[in-house]
């Protein structure tokens, strides 16, 4: 396992090593408006860094992402345990879900920047897309679990709030955890792309697009490099709760 790992470890280092040589090329060659060069784009990450209201436009932007994913979260625990407890919620669950899934992403933003100011609208606009791939992930941790458990649980008379919390809850957390980095990934995306277009007073977003207004391009790569990282902790925390999730249940 040890070996799987490093291995794994030295093919993500060439990768990345090969990113950056060929970013390295083509930034030499092109113009910084079109591949801005790696020194420029260096050079642009110090500058945002430094700025005096880069960690207000950090704060404001994971903010909004909290609190988009811990909505979300509540929201999609709280309807996945009842339509897994009543079948008449689970089956109105599936046209909403199914209609969430397939509304078009620029469509969302548009309507949630029609419904809300430039602030809440990305919030509404994470909500949207991500809801539906938590929620069917609980669903199918709550499938999982063996019948012959709840029915034991039934027999033995254990009431529906320790059975929600022993059993369904532990399971639940089990099955969604791998998921967790691809939706957090994904929420955070989704935000920053509200932000672009509805251009909140302090964003990750709203300064891209600022960026983009003046041509800025290592300004942009800057900002995006910036979100990578966010993204890679996040990955990180995650990936490291699953191995601990994992050790536990073992």
């Amino acid at each position: 396992m040890k070996d799987y790992t490093c291995r794994n470890n030295k093919y993500i280092l060439i990768s990345l090593i090969l990113i950056i040589f060929t970013w390295g090329i083509l930034g030499e060659n092109y113009d910084d408006i079109i591949i801005p060069s790696i020194s420029s784009t260096i050079k642009a990450l110090n500058e945002i860094i430094g700025n005096g209201d880069f960690l207000m436009i950090l704060f404001s932007s994971l903010k909004r992402f909290l609190i988009a994913f811990i909505i979300t979260m509540i929201l999609s625990v709280i309807m996945s345990i009842l339509s897994r407890i009543n079948n008449f919620i689970y089956n109105l669950m599936i046209p909403i879900v199914a209609l969430l899934k397939s509304v078009p992403t620029m469509g969302i933003v548009i309507i949630a920047l029609i419904w809300l100011n430039n602030d809440k609208a990305p919030i509404l606009i994470g909500f949207i897309i991500v809801f539906p791939i938590l929620y069917e992930g609980f669903i199918g941790a709550l499938k999982s679990i063996d019948k012959k458990l709840i029915e034991m649980a039934r027999m033995y008379k254990v009431s529906k709030k320790n059975i929600i919390k022993d059993i369904y809850i532990p399971s639940m957390i089990h099955g969604i955890l791998p998921l967790m980095p691809s939706a957090m990934g994904l929420m955070l995306k989704v935000i920053i792309a509200g932000e672009v277009l509805g251009q909140p007073a302090y964003s990750i977003g709203g300064s891209m697009n600022l960026e983009k207004i003046y041509l800025n391009t290592p300004g942009v790569f800057a900002w995006i490099i910036i979100v990578m990282i966010i993204t890679s902790i996040f990955d990180f925390i995650i990936k490291l709760m699953v191995r601990r999730s994992m050790q536990w249940k073992a």
